[in-house]
């Protein structure tokens, strides 16, 4: 194993899950009545709030935080070469 391997699957993980949580929060803000296309959606071009970004940012770190701990709390599997037993 590459020391650089687990890097790189944290960087692939938190990009499928970021994916993931803003897919999720844009649904909602669909069935709420929100219209803005996802690419536009997702920026801070109609910020109107610093109580909006502080909410969104905290959900994105609760988010990250609770993901990365579940993701660490899997187990291992065998290292290449070793059987499990």
């Amino acid at each position: 194993m590459n020391a650089l391997d687990p890097i790189v699957r944290g960087i692939a993980a938190s990009a499928f899950g970021t994916l993931a949580m803003d897919l999720s929060l844009y649904r909602a803000d669909r069935h709420d009545g929100g219209n803005a296309a996802f690419p536009g959606w997702g920026s801070s071009k109609d910020l109107v709030s610093w109580e909006t970004l502080r909410k969104d940012f905290s959900a994105h770190l609760v988010f990250g935080t609770a993901t990365a701990a579940a993701f660490r709390l899997l187990p291992r599997g065998p290292e290449k070469g070793q059987t499990q037993s």
